[in-house]
């Protein structure tokens, strides 16, 4: 899905069979409710690539995220903040998943957020991290199950 799409409401995006889902080149999620009773988009999802993406708010990203209870794989890239001015990226960075064990997140541009915000990896089975780009201030990871890590970072400052 690409080229500028908008869904709302939640109810319509969904599906129970699909496995894999890259959304890309301003796909924007907006009007997402919370979960109620602990809601799931995608049931099924293992692999969830989001490429210069949007969301209405940060709530929006992290029921998405929360309603892929079976999420292995997760792939962040955020585009030009020129280009992507609707993107909520300004606040913390956070990954919160118990179930993600492939995390790529790539910041290649300077302007994402301020030097000092920061960034929350809350995923306990991850055992593969790739983190490039320009990063936030400080970050809590925990690396107790980590294997293999990639790190190409630069500071914002």
């Amino acid at each position: 899905m690409s080229a500028a799409q908008r869904v709302s409401p939640a109810e319509s995006f969904t599906s129970k069979t699909l496995v894999n889902l890259t959304l890309s080149n301003g796909f924007y999620l907006s009007g997402f409710p919370p979960p109620l009773g602990g809601g799931v988009f995608f049931p099924k999802l293992k692999t969830l690539s989001l490429l210069s993406v949007g969301f209405e708010t940060w709530e929006v990203y992290e029921y998405l995220i929360t309603g892929c209870p079976l999420l292995e794989e997760l792939s962040i890239r955020y585009g030009s903040p020129s280009a992507c001015r609707w993107m909520v990226v300004t606040q913390s960075r956070a990954v919160e998943s118990a179930s993600v064990k492939r995390l790529t997140i790539s910041y290649p541009f300077r302007g994402y957020c301020l030097p000092y915000a920061g960034g929350v990896f809350r995923t306990p089975s991850l055992v593969y991290l790739d983190l490039s780009g320009y990063v936030a201030g400080y970050y809590y990871v925990d690396f107790s199950s980590l294997v293999e890590a990639r790190m190409d970072i630069r500071q914002t400052i």
